[in-house]
């Protein structure tokens, strides 16, 4: 199956984009919130300084992983009218 890009990236629900500083995707992920937004799709962008990709799933081991978990929380919170 060949995956192409979509035409529009308008009518998208509401984004969350969250990157951090030492991350290999960074500039992609900043890219991208910046094309949801100019599609006219709400979006934040976070991208967490100090901190390396994965850091999400290290919450045992990185503490200020709850940084980012918080982030998603309270955007999904807002997005749901919470």
């Amino acid at each position: 199956m060949l995956l192409r890009p979509a035409a529009s990236l308008a009518g998208l629900p509401p984004a969350l984009v969250i990157t951090t500083e030492f991350d290999v995707a960074r500039d992609e992920a900043e890219a991208y919130a910046a094309q949801l937004a100019a599609a006219g799709v709400p979006t934040e962008f976070l991208c967490v300084d100090g901190l390396i990709h994965c850091t999400y799933w290290m919450s045992g081991a990185v503490p200020r992983s709850r940084e980012i978990h918080d982030a998603v929380v309270k955007f999904v919170r807002r997005s749901l009218g919470a």
